[in-house]
């Protein structure tokens, strides 16, 4: 592996290391972003915003068994069913689209 030489080395690409890095870039300053999992860190890939989603998923199903009860404002459904594997699948989409738009972010800085 090479040596690479910078005035900034930012370790992490979490929210503040990637904008850190993005924003020094910009200035003018020779940085370096070292990150190894995914870009976003642990809040956007494995702490807030899958649990933000699965929140979000859990609500939207808590309405649905309401409405499926209570006619509540002339709404009626039948029973909802929760297909689990599709909800960690689409949790998992979310997370890889941020993911991405991160990484992006950096590519473009």
């Amino acid at each position: 592996m090479a040596d690479l030489t910078c005035k900034l080395l930012v370790i992490g690409a979490g929210p503040g290391g990637y904008v850190c890095a993005i924003r020094a870039a910009r200035h003018g300053v020779d940085t370096i972003l070292v990150e190894s999992g995914e870009m976003g860190g642990t809040c956007l890939n494995v702490g807030c915003i899958p649990s933000k989603a699965l929140i979000h998923a859990a609500n939207d199903f808590y309405k649905l068994r309401l409405f499926a009860t209570q006619s509540l404002m002339g709404i009626s459904t039948s029973a909802p069913e929760i297909d689990q594997a599709k909800t960690r699948a689409w949790i998992a989409s979310v997370v890889d689209g941020l993911s991405k738009g991160v990484a992006g972010l950096l590519k473009k800085a």
